[in-house]
């Protein structure tokens, strides 16, 4: 089985997991979004059935005073007939009536007797002796008044009852109306039929908000476990008594209800985790078998290198020239003796492989003498270098070579290196070799050269822009570095000769990179570091942007990041010229200034001196000079319009540049006041500069000093050296003759 997962590609094994990862947690979640749905109609159900409680208890508590009520007026109606019928002969009627609500229930009984003087010893129906006097029918209506008034007395009886109910019922307290044992009784009741068996306790609050009954052990504590219901439902709202109910058990009632799931919640969780464990192994266990792979790879070519130069020995041992010079044949010996002892250290190495399994790989770590170690290498190697009609030397400088190491795997790293130089040397050149130490400080630095072809290295470009397009943007931090730029600087690089630049390429690499990057379809932002020009035409063609950051330093990050991020308007100007190619430029070794700069250069820039973009715009108006003619020693005012069109704040950095028409051999343009201005958004203002009168010098190249010369000069403005983009100030007549000036 774990073979099966080993071979499985890295990828295979990471889309599993997340599967199977994402459906456990989806059980997860499914099981408790089912227990909080179960909780959430479980609350909602105990909440109504201790609604319907309170309500069937409160109707008990009002059936109860209204029984009460109709026995004390019983009782006195009895009375009164009583007190009646001790003066005469009185008869004594019973009625008994019950009291049924809507529902059908019956909650009680009552009976009402009524009292009359005597009894009427008519017959309940007679026929009149006189024919005509008393009829059938009158008889029939005399009885039927007779059970009429009984009816009106009853029912002025129960009225009587209802109309002190409402009006004098209310005024009474509460403990006179309510029997909190009976309430007691009326709750529990009312619970039971709801199906709510659970301990709960009581309190009774009267119309004034003050406690009248309480449970012993009542608690507040929980409102959500607490309940209150109106004793009686008729009284007016002012006077309305409360009972208030709570049930401290609630909580452990309602998980009771849902606590079955709470295992398969456990179990599921187990076998997550248990799951996360399982993808751990298969990872650690592919890990260890790649590293026992390449081992295995490594090896092969650890073992033919001392094999071949043993094999090498053994030819040269046969050589009759070999046996007559002892100094030969000892260095042979030595050779085969080194590489035996090397072929040994392999041996033990292929041993320590089981310890990878057990994670227990320990190095043999002691002092050793770098200079020292590597003179056996170089003697051990010579004779590989030679068979190929090579040389090999060193230059072992190092005044402090000892070093901590492993000495088996330090030699490995060094044969592999020399071993590599002899592979990738190249065909038509005799291999040259030179091992080199020094020390820097706190360092021991070991150098292997050759003259070989190197070795290639493959870039998976869409591997990285792969990864990279998961982002909403991309950044993409590139340039030059600083090591690679100055004068007479030891670098032996593509585009690069000694500290001078070949070429104003971008590296290669950065380019294709780019390239990939752009296919993913995110914005892609070019954060470009050096400290000279490159041509970036096909990245400012198809990048969304440029971020000229120089060599920032220790703040650069924040700096390029608010500048990103919108937290900063950005006011930089370019202090050079970013030109197309470079085959826009003379060679580098030829320092005559024609085409270069912006003040020699004819061509057309990518990005001109003085360039630079922020998050608003800005409109220049027709400027205005305070004089057209400036004799010698004279300064003037240029006043320029200036409008924020933007919608942001921002800072302006305006350029002012002189012409000589003129001097055909001199600059196109100067650039000769400059000065940085802030404008809020929608705002604009008229900018003064002060021109003074070195302004206007030019060389002369007849007395080889700067002076203002005779003539007239054109003034241009704006905020870039971009011919396209400058205005002229206005122009201007001859000189006077009053001393040498210039007219604009």
């Amino acid at each position: 089985m774990s073979v099966n997962f080993v071979t499985m590609k890295k990828s295979t094994i990471w889309i599993l997991g997340v599967v199977m990862g994402l459906s456990f947690i989806s059980l997860l979640y499914l099981q408790i979004s089912y227990i909080e749905e179960m909780v959430k109609m479980r609350n909602e159900q105990f909440d109504e059935s201790v609604k319907r409680a309170l309500m069937a208890a409160s109707k008990d508590v009002e059936s109860a005073e209204v029984d009460r009520w109709l026995r004390e007026d019983i009782s006195e109606a009895e009375k009164r007939a009583w007190e009646q019928s001790s003066q005469g002969k009185g008869v004594v009627q019973t009625q008994r009536f019950t009291v049924t609500a809507p529902d059908g229930t019956k909650y009680s009984a009552i009976e009402l007797k009524t009292f009359s003087n005597e009894a009427s010893e008519l017959p309940r129906a007679m026929i009149s002796r006189k024919h005509g006097t008393k009829t059938i029918p009158q008889t029939s209506r005399s009885l039927a008044d007779a059970i009429k008034n009984r009816y009106l007395y009853q029912r002025a009886l129960l009225d009587e009852v209802a109309w002190q109910m409402i009006y004098r019922a209310s005024d009474k307290a509460i403990e006179e109306r309510v029997n909190f044992k009976n309430l007691d009784q009326y709750l529990k009741s009312g619970l039971i039929d709801n199906g709510i068996e659970l301990n709960y306790h009581f309190k009774v609050i009267d119309r004034d908000g003050r406690e009248v009954y309480r449970c012993s052990d009542y608690s507040d504590e929980g409102s959500e476990s607490s309940y209150s219901q109106p004793l009686f439902l008729n009284d007016p709202p002012a006077r309305m008594s409360i009972v208030k109910i709570h049930f401290p058990g609630k909580q452990d009632y309602i998980f009771d209800s849902v606590s079955f799931m709470i295992p398969s919640m456990i179990f599921t969780f187990v076998l997550l985790i248990t799951f996360i464990f399982t993808i751990y192994i298969v990872f650690r266990q592919k890990k260890l078998t790649e590293m026992k792979n390449d081992f295995i790879n490594n090896m092969t070519h650890e073992f033919k290198t001392p094999i071949s130069t043993i094999s090498l020995a053994a030819q040269m041992l046969k050589d009759p020239a070999v046996g007559k010079s002892p100094a030969m044949f000892q260095h042979i010996s030595g050779v085969i003796n080194d590489e035996t002892k090397r072929l040994r250290f392999q041996v033990e190495k292929v041993l320590q492989m089981s310890m990878f399994d057990r994670q227990k790989a320990t190095l043999k770590m002691k002092e050793l003498d770098a200079n020292e170690l590597i003179t056996g290498v170089v003697n051990t190697f010579a004779l590989k270098v030679e068979r190929y009609n090579g040389k090999i030397e060193s230059e072992l400088k190092a005044t402090d070579p000892i070093i901590f190491a492993d000495e088996m795997h330090i030699t490995n790293v060094i044969f592999n290196l020399m071993d590599n130089a002899v592979k990738y040397k190249r065909p038509d050149v005799d291999l040259q070799l030179m091992v080199k130490t020094w020390n820097e400080p706190g360092k021991l630095m070991i150098s292997v050269q050759d003259n070989g072809i190197g070795i290639k290295k493959e870039i998976n470009y869409k591997e990285v822009a792969d990864k990279a397009a998961e982002a909403d943007a991309i950044i993409f931090v590139g340039g030059l570095s600083p090591t690679l730029e100055g004068e007479e600087m030891p670098v032996d690089l593509p585009g690069f000769r000694k500290g001078d630049r070949t070429n104003i390429d971008l590296p290669h690499v950065q380019a294709e990179m780019l390239k990939a990057l752009k296919k993913t379809g995110k914005p892609v932002i070019f954060v470009l570091c050096s400290g000279s020009t490159l041509a970036l035409p096909w990245e400012a063609e198809n990048l969304d942007a440029i971020l000229e950051a120089w060599y920032p330093g220790q703040q650069g990050g924040t700096a390029v990041a608010d500048v990103l991020f919108g937290d900063y308007n950005p006011a930089g100007r370019l202090p050079l010229t970013f030109y197309a190619s470079s085959n826009d430029l003379p060679d580098f070794e030829d320092y005559d200034m024609s085409n270069r700069t912006y003040r020699y250069f004819k061509g057309k820039a990518l990005f001109p001196f003085g360039h630079g973009l922020s998050y608003t715009i800005f409109d220049y108006g027709k400027a205005k000079v305070d004089k057209q003619n400036v004799r010698a020693g004279e300064g003037m005012t240029l006043t320029i319009p200036l409008k924020n069109t933007g919608k942001l704040d921002g800072d302006e950095v305006i350029q002012v540049y002189l012409r000589n028409p003129a001097d055909k051999e001199g600059p196109i343009k100067t650039l000769r006041a400059f000065r940085r201005v802030s404008l809020p958004a929608g705002q604009t203002e008229n900018i003064r500069i002060e021109l003074p009168a070195s302004t206007f010098e030019c060389f002369n190249p007849s007395t080889n000093r700067m002076e203002i010369l005779p003539g007239k000069y054109e003034l241009l403005y704006g905020g870039t050296s971009d011919e396209k983009a400058l205005q002229k100030s206005g122009a201007g007549g001859q000189n006077g003759k009053r001393g040498r000036g210039a007219a604009l």
